[in-house]
């Protein structure tokens, strides 16, 4: 089902000039494990939400302030939505554009 796009809406999400999508290799732990092991090392976890885009309600993103000040948004497993097609062309077009709002 396509999703007819509204443009009306605006980031409401954490905002960083760099940007992790991860994967794989972080399947194994729970969300909250990865913030806590982040936040062992100084990365102070600022924001943890799903976010409305024009396509809908987006995935999980996490914003962290690194000590050196640097902020980080990060999106667990590819930007995949719970009930919603691992890795498809609606949660794409919401990654995408939770990058783009969300950038610097």
């Amino acid at each position: 089902m396509q999703i007819m796009p509204d443009f009306s809406v605006s980031y409401q999400g954490p905002r960083a000039n760099w940007a992790s999508l991860t994967g794989s290799p972080l399947w194994a732990r729970a969300i909250l494990e990865v913030v806590a092991a982040w936040e062992s090392r100084g990365w102070v976890h600022e924001a943890g939400e799903r976010v409305l885009t024009p396509y809908g309600l987006g995935p999980e993103v996490h914003g962290f302030r690194l000590p050196p000040g640097r902020r980080v948004i990060w999106i667990p497993s590819y930007g995949d939505i719970l009930g919603e097609e691992p890795v498809g062309h609606d949660t794409l077009e919401r990654v995408y554009w939770i990058l783009v709002a969300g950038g610097g």
